[in-house]
């Protein structure tokens, strides 16, 4: 399997598409009391935090390709 640019590109977007999809499937299917408001948020901000560092194993990744 050859690794490139293209590829890494092509991973992190699968990658950040499945955890948007479940980040919108939870907030979806939940009511609407403040407790469930507060879970929420704490799953979205985690989503975020998952999915920047899939941007930043991406850049990694590119980084050594270039070496």
């Amino acid at each position: 399997m050859k690794i490139d640019e293209a590829s890494i590109d092509q991973n992190a977007i699968k990658l950040i598409k499945d955890l948007v999809g479940t980040s919108y499937d939870m907030i979806m299917t939940n009511g609407e009391t403040d407790y469930q408001f507060a879970e929420e948020r704490a799953y979205m901000m985690m989503t975020l935090g998952e999915i920047q560092g899939v941007l930043d194993m991406a850049q990694a990744m590119k980084e050594v390709l270039k070496v």
